[in-house]
């Protein structure tokens, strides 16, 4: 997080002047350079945050000669799939399950071409889940990839991990980078022998 101040030098010609064109103004004989100028500085602070919330994911894929099949197969492999998450502490009630969405499959003739000819439909529906339990949700993802073994098909995608006190830190952390920007800005003047007045604007980073 960064916070950019617009701060004001009482005295003048010391912003890009004062540290690109120092030189050039002592060497010149300016003494007495006044006019209103202001110091823009950007302040930074940092803090190591932990996840305190993550999600896992996963597509759930059946395929069949018919729709009525393929439905079939879709339903069984998704009561193997929650038997599998209740048995490694997942409840079935955090699940979160999209409508299943169907796809047909043509053959191909032996050009390469599709032909009008049905070869399979395909049953597609993601579930996933989540949980302030970031090693639950770890652990399963690591497991996840054994309900291959048992004849699912399943694409597994990575846990997501988020953090949701963000808001909480927010006035924390600009202060710190006011703070930071404060320092940073008093040094630059230090080397001209100007003073900073008051804090003109302030807009904040990402």
């Amino acid at each position: 997080m960064e916070n950019k101040l617009g701060i004001t030098p009482l005295t003048a010609g010391i912003l890009a002047l004062g540290l690109t064109l120092c030189g050039l103004f002592v060497g010149s004989g300016i003494k007495n350079f006044r006019n209103t100028k202001s110091l823009s500085v950007k302040g930074y602070a940092e803090k190591r945050i932990t996840s305190d919330y993550a999600i896992w994911s996963g597509g759930l894929v059946t395929r069949a000669r018919t729709l009525a099949l393929a439905y079939e197969q879709m339903e069984k492999d998704y009561q193997k799939l929650v038997a599998f998450m209740e048995k490694s502490g997942i409840p079935r009630s955090s699940l979160e399950i999209t409508p299943i969405s169907a796809s047909t499959r043509f053959r191909l003739n032996k050009e390469g071409y599709q032909t009008g000819e049905v070869d399979s439909y395909e049953l597609f529906r993601t579930i996933k889940f989540g949980s302030k339990d970031i090693a639950l949700v770890t652990r399963f993802s690591e497991e996840a990839s054994k309900m291959l073994q048992e004849g699912l098909e399943i694409n597994i995608y990575p846990p997501q991990y988020f953090y949701t006190k963000v808001d909480d830190l927010k006035i924390e952390m600009l202060g710190a980078a006011t703070k930071d920007a404060q320092v940073r800005a008093e040094a630059m003047t230090r080397q001209t022998g100007t003073k900073l007045g008051r804090m003109r604007s302030a807009s904040q980073g990402i």
